[in-house]
């Protein structure tokens, strides 16, 4: 299980497992997986502790197992995702989408001699262009990593550090005497890494109202 959670392939694997044994799969000792929604409002099962270990200091929406807690934030942060606010945000998103457009139109390439253009990761610009309406959406200005590689290494930190609590949310024995921190060395460097570039911008954020990384 931690295996495949740090191979990256864990959902897959799951997949395959739910496709030959049915939507409940008993996937390792103390551990069954549902193909359905069982966290959803209204159920009756509780998320188990072991999702605080992902986020130990600030407990998030996905971390958070208490319901009660859990149904406040939901309040707290739905406001920013009714339907009167998304439409607001949508000329935002379109000129992220043009930046996006106009950014791998202008990667170098062949001139106009009937050949391919030079290959290029498209993934990694689909990382760009969703990061950037992210923190335009949560912190009123773009990170801007589709015009600049400034702050392009922060998709490498939460790279790094998703590697680290994918496995630690299947074996949260690990975190016994930081035993993670050993194996996972990069993953520390860069959740420090990303809550350095988060503090700077809610500082920046709180100073202007035209906050600019």
């Amino acid at each position: 299980m931690g295996y495949h959670a740090w191979k990256g392939d864990i959902h897959l694997d799951l997949w395959l497992c739910h496709l030959k044994y049915g939507p409940a799969v008993r996937y390792c000792p103390n551990y069954v997986s549902f193909n359905t929604n069982i966290y959803g409002m209204g159920s009756n099962a509780w998320k188990h502790r072991q999702f605080e270990l992902l986020s130990p200091r600030a407990q998030n929406l996905v971390t958070l197992h208490d319901k009660k807690i859990h149904a406040q934030r939901r309040r707290l942060i739905g406001r920013s995702f009714t339907d009167t606010y998304i439409k607001t945000f949508e000329d935002k998103i379109l000129d992220h989408i043009n930046s996006f457009c106009e950014g791998i139109n202008l990667l170098p390439q062949q001139q106009h001699s009937g050949r391919w253009k030079s290959a290029i990761k498209i993934s990694d610009w689909c990382s760009y262009l969703i990061f950037d309406i992210n923190t335009d959406f949560i912190f009123g200005s773009s990170s801007s990593l589709l015009k600049s590689n400034k702050y392009r290494y922060v998709l490498q930190d939460i790279k790094e550090a998703s590697t680290r609590n994918a496995v630690l949310a299947y074996l949260p024995s690990l975190a016994i005497g930081g035993l993670h921190r050993r194996l996972f060395p990069e993953a520390v460097k860069g959740t420090r890494s990303f809550w350095n570039f988060i503090k700077s911008a809610i500082t920046n954020h709180s100073k202007s109202d035209k906050f600019i990384l």
